[in-house]
């Protein structure tokens, strides 16, 4: 088995940033009239993967080769399990993140 990469979970936290960006989007416009003083935007997370985005190539996340972060955390054992570590909590918290609006989804 293949061992996981940073550039992997660093896909599927662009993935579910776009799928909770997706999803908000579609909860929103479905509450706009009933709850337009809505404290969470889409736009927040919007921004947020923006910024996830400029971290990640300023890391070269998804970069190839020697330029990758996982290139060169591959000696560092001790600093990449805590980037993984550390992905792995961004993506279970935008997961979390999505359930909270399952509510107002299952009105659909």
């Amino acid at each position: 088995m293949a061992s996981v990469t940073l550039r992997n979970i660093g896909e599927d936290v662009v993935a579910e940033f776009l799928n909770a960006i997706s999803h908000l989007r579609t909860c929103l416009t479905i509450q706009n009239e009933a709850y337009p003083e809505r404290f969470v935007h889409a736009d927040d997370f919007q921004s947020e993967k923006e910024r996830f985005d400029l971290w990640s190539a300023n890391i070269g996340l998804f970069q190839l080769g020697d330029r990758s972060l996982d290139y060169r955390l591959q000696d560092d054992v001790a600093v990449k399990d805590f980037t993984v570590a550390l992905l792995e909590d961004l993506l279970e918290n935008l997961s979390d993140s999505m359930s909270a609006f399952l509510p107002i989804n299952k009105s659909l």
